[in-house]
Parts: structure tokens; sequence; C-alpha cells
């Protein structure tokens, strides 16, 4: 139901059939992105590096230490993991649109605990 208002809402905002367009994928790729996001923060439950660069090698995708340094570099590589894992799936699809998909599915699952 959230999603649902809130892509009516955001249709209103942008009339073009483009801007439905893109709304549109994002909807479609928001389906799968949920169940990533969800198993992504089950695995790292307290974000640390060690708990990141497991999921990583769950996942058989590439990441180095040197890339988990600094203040966002965590939330940055969880962000980039479940981007690479969508577009296995939507590799016509860029990456911003993912990543926007990834971020509403986050916001979801926080805001669902």
């Amino acid at each position: 139901m959230f999603l649902t208002n809130l892509f009516k809402k955001l249709e209103e905002l942008f009339e073009s059939p483009k801007t439905k367009a893109v709304l549109n994928d994002v909807a479609t790729i928001l389906v799968d992105a949920k169940p990533i996001v969800e198993a992504i923060a089950s695995a790292t439950p307290n974000k640390t590096i060690s708990e990141v660069l497991k999921i990583y090698e769950q996942y058989g995708l590439p990441i180095s230490q040197a890339e988990l340094a600094g203040p966002a570099a965590i939330g940055n590589a969880l962000l980039n993991l479940a981007t690479s894992l969508l577009q296995t799936k939507f590799p016509n699809l860029s990456t911003s649109l993912i990543q926007t998909a990834v971020q509403l599915a986050v916001t979801g699952v926080k805001a669902s605990k």
C-alpha cells in the first residue's frame, strides 16, 4: 500500500510518459531489491568490515579492505553490492535507477522494523 501511494504521488508530480516509464522501471526493480536488501541487512547487523567482506565473499564478488576506509565506505559498499546483484537481472537499466530502487528498499526495510 505504501509503495502504491508513493508511486501515485510521484506520477502526479511527473506527468510525462518518459517519467512514468522510469517510475515503472524503479517499481519493477524494487520488487527484487527488497529481498536482497533484507538479506544484506541480516548478514551485516553491525555493519562491520568483517561482515561486509564476508557477504561479498558469499556472493562471489570482489572487494578489498581499502574500499572500506572512511566513514561512508561501508554504506557505499553495501549499496554497491545490492546494485551489482540487481544489475545481473536488469542489465539494460541504468545504475542510477537500480540504486534508486535499492535506496527505497532500504528505507522501507528500516521503516518496517
